[in-house]
């Protein structure tokens, strides 16, 4: 065999030793550094900002990661209780509900009616028909647990009364709810 053969052979030798010396110390090392690229990657994701409401719109509710909604107007808590992702609702400010039956219809997520209530009056001692404005949810049917955080802010229904859809439960925390009226 000549110099030429042992020397070409030689060298394919250590071609394929320096391959597999890049498979078994390149490979693994791409990988690591690769994995916390990953990891930032996804904390970046998370914290992306969301998306936010056009200012157009005449109510304003803000979801906050799909759970909980604050809220500061009587038409957003309505927004809000229509909403089957919220379960819990926070208050900015007190609210309270309009009085009369054109300013609540013009919500599109209840009906309105009026009503009459048997109401006993004690300075009369007399039972007497008060006149309520019932609000009825459009959706009938919602199974869950909605908690409405107020830090002891209002909500003024006033003689409003809501008709709540079959399972959704409400859960006053440190929130003072007034009626215009008593059962």
């Amino acid at each position: 065999m000549s110099r030429k053969n042992k020397r070409k052979e030689q060298q394919a030798i250590e071609n394929l030793r320096s391959k597999k010396l890049l498979k078994t110390v390149l490979a693994p090392l791409l990988i690591l550094l690769a994995i916390p690229g990953l990891i930032f990657g996804v904390h970046l994701i998370k914290q992306a900002p969301k998306k936010t409401i056009k200012e157009s719109q005449t109510t304003q509710l803000v979801i906050k990661e799909k759970k909980y909604a604050e809220v500061s107007s009587w038409s957003e808590l309505i927004e809000a209780l229509s909403n089957k992702q919220i379960s819990e609702i926070y208050l900015k400010k007190d609210i309270k509900f309009p009085q009369s039956e054109a300013e609540l219809a013009k919500e599109n997520r209840i009906t309105v009616q009026k009503e009459k209530i048997l109401h006993f009056d004690k300075t009369k001692k007399q039972q007497l028909h008060r006149p309520i404005l019932l609000l009825n949810f459009l959706e009938t049917d919602s199974n869950r647990y909605v908690v409405i955080q107020g830090e002891g802010r209002e909500i003024d229904l006033g003689k409003v009364e809501l008709n709540l859809p079959a399972g959704l439960e409400l859960d006053f925390n440190e929130v003072v709810v007034l009626r215009a009226y008593h059962y």
